[in-house]
């Protein structure tokens, strides 16, 4: 391990976080202290029970990309302003929710200190995601649409299936990955 001192002090000035039932710091560490639940059941418009659950995997090392609980957070309701970001209206509309949701916790942050004894540039912000948002997911799905279409229309028993039926299943596959 290195001895470098670093040759300025890092103070962490601010905190911000938004969380199911808690939509800033303050009320997430009271929810903490209240030993508050914030999970429960996951709805079918997040959560497609016969695509990703098996109680079965439970204690499985390959779980097989499917989990054995059915809860999980609700979600988040955002009242994003985009226009306080500078950010138009139209633009807004097309952001992924993560992105709206980093840019209101670092605005908490920045908003907990005296922003005019700032020297802006040595002010940093780190930022902890694990996650792509649901637009990722979307586009992701329609990319990957094309590449399941080809192989499974260059699969020898797809290939054996009358037209009309491959049209459907391709079709119906497309309405699912596409919409």
């Amino acid at each position: 391990m290195s001895n470098h001192l670093l040759p300025e002090k890092i103070a962490i000035v601010g905190v911000g976080c938004i969380f199911p039932d808690a939509p800033n710091p303050e009320i997430y560490w009271k929810n903490i202290l209240n030993k508050q639940v914030s999970i429960g059941p996951v709805g079918p418009d997040k959560f497609d029970k016969n695509v990703y659950f098996n109680p079965d995997v439970l204690g499985n090392v390959d779980k097989n990309d499917k989990t054995y609980t059915e809860i999980g957070s609700s979600g988040i309701s955002l009242n994003f302003d985009g226009l306080k970001f500078r950010i138009p209206p139209m633009v807004s509309r097309h952001m992924d929710e993560n992105q709206k949701l980093i840019l209101m916790a670092t605005d908490q942050a920045l908003n907990m200190v005296d922003s005019s004894k700032w020297n802006r540039e040595k002010v940093s912000v780190f930022i902890g995601n694990s996650l792509a948002g649901p637009i990722h997911y979307d586009y992701y799905k329609r990319v990957l649409f094309d590449r399941i279409a080809f192989h499974l229309k260059n699969h020898p028993e797809f290939k054996s299936l009358n037209s009309e039926k491959q049209n459907k299943i391709v079709s119906d596959l497309s309405n699912e990955m596409k919409s």
